[in-house]
């Protein structure tokens, strides 16, 4: 949605605001890309990174962080990006178990200690620290 269609940088804001208790990807996604048309369409917009690092990108940006995994580990990327080749030229990967916390299917090569999901190991660790 733009400007044109009634969207203020101030709804956008608030979108974005929103959008931090929101546990549904696709809709974190769908507004995130609504919004940042209003940005570009900002007058004091001039450019990419400006786009990229203004504040409404940055908690949208985060809140999609959350919700795939919470944090990007080293590897992580790397991981992801080889799955997704694998993807594009194989198909699906083997599934190789279930996460001993959440039940979540674990395909090869993603499993962490103790036989957890990401998601869970992250979880884990960060109780582990207090």
């Amino acid at each position: 949605m733009s400007q044109e269609k009634g969207m203020t940088i101030q709804e956008a804001a608030q979108k974005a605001l929103v959008s931090q208790n929101s546990c549904n990807l696709s809709g974190v996604v769908k507004t995130f890309a609504e919004v940042t048309s209003v940005l570009w369409e900002q007058p004091d917009c001039d450019g990419t990174d400006w786009v990229n690092e203004h504040p409404i990108s940055i908690l949208f940006a985060t809140q999609v962080l959350w919700l795939t995994c919470k944090a990007i580990w080293p590897g992580d990327y790397g991981k992801a990006y080889a799955a997704c080749e694998m993807l594009r030229d194989e198909g699906t990967p083997e599934i190789t178990g279930r996460c001993s916390h959440c039940d979540k299917v674990i395909y090869e090569g993603d499993s962490f200690p103790q036989g957890m999901c990401v998601k869970c190991y992250v979880s884990y660790m960060d109780v582990r620290r207090y």
